[in-house]
């Protein structure tokens, strides 16, 4: 079907999805097939290395890759070459390329998943061409020539594969600092692996409640929920992320759904240890509620089965739901934001407005709400203006991959 379509349009995405779906059924009938194909794009000549790679055919795949990487020098493209280098036994050519890689990497920022796997593979052929302790010495100098919060937590944790726990945990709280979210994770991971929970705690409870956008809180419950961290065992952690995922139901997608119902479970499970049934109870119902059509490991009977158990231990059984304060005093109208003082300009109503709302933004993300580039002097004039009345309202957390980080603490 796909060769159809591709004889009909001449669109050589159709001709790559041909290509493929022959490989995985006569490979050696689609490397000739390939080589006749060779050049159509840069995508089917990637996968024409790929394929001879897994064949073990290195040198034509590195004689291949080395032509793709003239005609199109992709990361990727340069990695797979840097690979089938070191695979013919060259392994300080494939350091050097890899290296040459990882300094182009660092130097745009352009993109930090392509980047986290280019220094990762740098690490491994480092290692396979020098000893660990000059292996690490060297990656720590390519690196952290030019810091970025991957390239912290890349040193960090190849410091702790070796044990030189020191530079370890220094790298990664300097990751955390300057990157809340990703820095932040990797360390309280580090602190999980090295025991220190107690610090670990502290630092999840921070990016549970400064993740301003649900899906960076998704990204937290996903890690403090890993069984293999043991993060899920920390009680007030759980308690707060259960908290802030049911307060955000209504735009979690998915899987975060099911992660707040993970999230909810567990507390209940704890509810019921220490014999608080009815907080048990209510927690389980709340995450049935939000319990998703499609989960993944998650079951209804979970649920149940702790219910029935939360009914069989509770010496009075009852109702946790619909359950009000009698003569509940009416709440006090909420008191006008700080700012209302300050008498702002347009643009500096915007900008306050929108960290308002999402609670902490970055230089980039404030340049194109503005439509301009002087953020940096726009924050300054209100800091200044708002400390000569006493006010604090906006403060910085720290320089990241996207410029200052600035957080709304007007209260």
């Amino acid at each position: 079907m796909a060769a159809e379509v591709f004889e009909a349009t001449g669109d050589p995405a159709f001709l790559r999805a041909h290509l493929a779906a022959w490989s995985i059924f006569d490979a050696e009938g689609a490397v000739a097939a390939y080589a006749g194909w060779a050049g159509t794009s840069a995508g089917i000549d990637f996968d024409r290395v790929l394929l001879l790679k897994s064949l073990d055919r290195n040198d034509e795949a590195l004689e291949a890759a080395a032509a793709l990487r003239t005609i199109d020098p992709a990361p990727f493209h340069r990695l797979i070459e840097a690979e089938l280098i070191a695979l013919a036994g060259d392994a300080a050519g494939a350091e050097a390329a890899a290296e040459t890689l990882a300094r182009d990497l660092l130097g745009t920022l352009e993109d930090m998943e392509t980047l986290e796997i280019v220094l990762r593979r740098y690490e491994e052929l480092l290692l396979a061409a020098r000893p660990g302790p000059e292996a690490l010495a060297r990656y720590i100098a390519v690196v952290g020539a030019d810091p970025t919060t991957v390239g912290l937590i890349r040193i960090g944790e190849a410091a702790e594969r070796q044990g030189v726990l020191g530079p370890a945990r220094d790298h990664l709280y300097r990751a955390y600092r300057t990157d809340f979210l990703r820095g932040g994770l990797a360390y309280a991971r580090f602190l999980a692996r090295q025991g220190d929970l107690r610090e670990c705690e502290k630092v999840m409870l921070y990016c549970v409640e400064h993740a301003t956008k649900t899906a960076d809180l998704e990204r937290v419950a996903e890690v403090a929920l890993d069984a293999a961290t043991g993060m899920h065992r920390l009680p007030r952690l759980l308690e707060r992320l259960a908290e802030r995922l049911t307060a955000r139901r209504d735009s979690l997608s998915s899987f975060g759904q099911e992660l707040a119902a993970v999230a909810l479970l567990a507390r209940a499970t704890d509810a019921y240890e220490a014999g608080r049934y009815d907080r048990a109870k209510e927690s389980c119902l709340v995450g049935l509620d939000l319990f998703p059509v499609h989960a993944g490991e998650l079951r209804l009977d979970d649920f149940a089965a702790l219910l029935a158990r939360c009914k069989e231990e509770a010496v009075l059984d009852r109702p946790v739901l619909g359950r009000t304060r009698a003569g509940a005093a009416a709440p006090e109208p909420p008191a006008p934001p700080p700012e209302v003082a300050l008498a702002l300009s347009p643009e500096e109503a915007r900008l306050v407005a929108f960290l308002r709302e999402h609670r902490s933004a970055t230089e980039r993300e404030l340049r194109t709400v503005l439509g301009t580039r002087r953020v940096a002097g726009l924050v300054n004039r209100l800091v200044r203006r708002a400390g000569e009345q006493g006010m604090t309202l906006i403060e910085r957390r720290g320089t990241g991959d996207e410029g200052e980080e600035y957080v709304y603490v007007g209260r």
